[in-house]
């Protein structure tokens, strides 16, 4: 005579484990579970908005002064006028004139762009340092204050700028490519796992074909 048994399919409380798709309270409710990607991503786009933001500043900036109005020697020219009252020499401020238009316009292609995204911070903030430097020497303390933003706006940049992920494409030497910098600001890369680092979900009864002991 075969002796009854109650069979039934094994469930997932019967293992132990809770549905990936919902996690319990005190009260034993389920919850969905979200996924946490929307606030990272979020924040990736925003630090790119500003980056973009700030290049079109610098852009706008260096192709005014080079190709609108008086183009660069009218502006270098204008500057030497501008800072006479400065004790610094007149062909020193003219040199600068003639420097900062390309410079500006060399930081806003990059930052437009995502192009070695890290340098161009670093010179627009030796840049700033400059400018501050002259205006201080005329005392205009009210553009001084406008300076000061300028370098705060970069700082934040190259202090939050993303960094690629070890498991992204963009972690070879290519990682400085503008597609690579704007994939990797935007969006996060999932870190893969090898076949032998993912955890086995446990089994209840042993495989078929296998003995018990």
């Amino acid at each position: 005579m075969i002796p009854h048994c109650d069979v039934r399919p094994v469930t997932a409380q019967d293992s132990g484990r809770e549905p990936r798709h919902i996690r319990r309270t005190g009260r034993n409710h389920p919850i969905p579970m979200s996924n946490g990607t929307e606030s990272p991503r979020d924040q990736r786009l925003a630090y790119v908005l500003l980056r973009l933001i700030t290049g079109l500043d610098f852009f706008g900036h260096g192709f005014a002064r080079i190709f609108t109005g008086t183009h660069l020697s009218g502006f270098a020219h204008w500057m030497v006028g501008d800072m006479a009252k400065a004790p610094l020499p007149a062909s020193l401020v003219l040199a600068t004139g003639y420097v900062v238009p390309c410079v500006e316009l060399a930081i806003g292609i990059l930052l437009l762009l995502g192009l070695a995204t890290r340098y161009a911070l670093i010179l627009a903030m030796l840049l700033m340092m400059v400018l501050m430097f002259g205006v201080t020497m005329k005392q205009e303390w009210n553009i001084a204050g406008q300076q000061l933003l300028y370098g705060l706006v970069l700082a934040v940049l190259l202090y939050a700028r993303p960094q690629p992920t070890e498991a992204g494409p963009c972690s070879s030497a290519a990682a400085d490519t503008p597609a690579c910098l704007t994939i990797a600001e935007v969006y996060r890369w999932p870190r893969t796992r090898s076949p032998s680092s993912r955890s086995r979900p446990q089994q209840p009864f042993p495989r078929r074909g296998t003995k018990r002991n």
